[in-house]
């Protein structure tokens, strides 16, 4: 009898799992076509299904996606909460932290609070530098992207040339 249950506790954890991920990448698609709403209900149901399977490193990672849709959708304080949360749970896994710090840089760019944003961009780019070759070539573009965007707003263009140019290199 033990192990029957032990077999379906472990079969529901897969099936879990799996969904979550399901869940992740549907919600992911759809905030990339603007479909917030959609990506909102979504990625929540990653965050809780990924919870249930003990899958940490998704939660935390469909927690930051949520954060970018709250951002974009002018829930900053939400948005900042999920970071956080996600940076708790990431704990020292270098590419969610780098991750979860360009989403916190998107909040503090839309509260127009430059020099907060190039310090989170700050952060990733640093633990890019230190991840080397395997620092994700697409998050590194949008670190320059935003760290782009907040030289321009900081009022220097020579900067933010130089900056969109290193993104478009990647």
């Amino acid at each position: 009898d033990f192990n029957l249950s032990t077999q379906s506790a472990a079969s529901q954890t897969a099936g879990a799992s799996r969904l979550a991920r399901t869940y992740f990448l549907h919600g992911r698609y759809a905030r990339a076509t603007a479909s917030f709403g959609l990506a909102r209900s979504m990625l929540k149901n990653a965050i809780n299904l990924a919870s249930d399977a003990g899958r940490i490193a998704l939660q935390a990672e469909a927690m930051v996606q949520l954060a970018r849709v709250q951002a974009e959708v002018g829930e900053l304080d939400h948005a900042e909460s999920l970071c956080n949360q996600a940076l708790e749970l990431i704990g020292t896994n270098e590419l969610g932290q780098a991750a979860a710090y360009v989403a916190l840089a998107q909040v503090e760019i839309l509260r127009s609070r430059p020099d907060l944003a190039l310090k989170h961009i700050d952060r990733a780019l640093e633990i890019g530098r230190n991840m080397a070759a395997t620092f994700p070539s697409a998050l590194k573009a949008e670190s320059y992207l935003a760290r782009a965007r907040i030289w321009r707003d900081l009022g220097r263009p020579n900067r933010a040339l130089g900056s969109a140019k290193k993104a478009l290199e990647l």
